[in-house]
């Protein structure tokens, strides 16, 4: 799924806030319009293999740590004269976590950096018409 979208390489970014407090975000470029639907770029710390493989269950998997979403109009075209070459760009904070599960004792780049090369995973998920009652 994920091989459908051109995205930029997803990349990590840390900044000095107060001193020494690091903080890491994912930084996600993407065409909102390819797919042709809305859709969540959905962000996990792990290995592949943990993500469950029902997407119905990503966002509240426990290594799921946020997502981006891209909302597209309906009705087969683009909407709103829109091109279709759009780039979007979304971000999700890593801090809570890294520091969740990850083990590791700082949020320096030396050692945040290795964890993130190994663990920083994604998936696409499109956005269902499916539509509930607020009984």
């Amino acid at each position: 799924m994920p091989t459908q979208l051109t995205f930029a390489p997803m990349s990590y970014h840390s900044q000095v806030v107060s001193g020494t407090v690091w903080e890491w975000t994912a930084r996600i470029q993407f065409n909102q319009h390819e797919l042709g639907t809305s859709f969540a770029v959905c962000v996990f710390l792990c290995d592949s293999a943990e993500i469950p493989s029902n997407p119905r269950d990503w966002q509240i998997a426990p290594t799921f740590v946020g997502a981006t979403h891209a909302v597209v109009s309906g009705g087969g075209g683009y909407g709103y004269g829109l091109t279709g070459a759009d780039v979007t760009e979304g971000f999700v904070h890593l801090d809570q976590g890294i520091v969740k599960l990850s083990g590791l004792k700082s949020l320096d780049p030396k050692v945040v950096k290795p964890y993130l090369k190994e663990k920083l995973q994604w998936r696409v998920q499109k956005v269902t018409k499916i539509s509930s009652s607020r009984e």
